[in-house]
C-alpha cells in the first residue's frame, strides 16, 4: 500500500540526477516505472526495493541529456499481502 510520495526532485533538467521517495510500510515490495515519450525509462536504480523499517523506499536514477521537455509520469505500486495499490506523480523535465 503506498501511502504517500515524501520527495521528488522537481523540476529537473536532462543529465540531472533525480530522487523519489515514498512511504508505504515496513518491509513491503515496491516497484517505480518512469514514462517519458519514448516509453518506459530503462535508467539504472531502477528496479524492485524493499522499504525499511520505518515504511521508507527510495530510487535514484540520470535524467538522460536527450530527455524531452515535459510532464513525465512516474507510478510507485506495492503489494502487501495481496493487495496491490499504486500511487501516481510527475516528474517535470525542462
Amino acid at each position: 500500500m503506498v501511502n504517500k510520495i515524501k520527495y521528488i526532485t522537481n523540476p529537473i533538467n536532462p543529465g540531472a540526477t533525480a530522487t523519489l521517495i515514498a512511504q508505504v510500510k515496513p518491509e513491503v515490495v515496491c516497484r517505480i516505472s518512469i514514462y517519458y515519450k519514448s516509453g518506459s525509462s530503462k535508467a539504472q536504480g531502477l528496479y524492485l526495493k524493499t522499504t525499511d523499517k520505518n515504511g521508507d523506499v527510495s530510487w535514484t536514477w540520470k535524467i538522460g541529456t536527450r530527455t524531452t521537455p515535459g510532464s513525465w509520469k512516474i507510478v510507485v505500486k506495492s503489494n502487501h499481502t495481496g493487495k496491490a495499490t499504486s500511487l501516481i506523480t510527475y516528474l517535470a523535465v525542462f
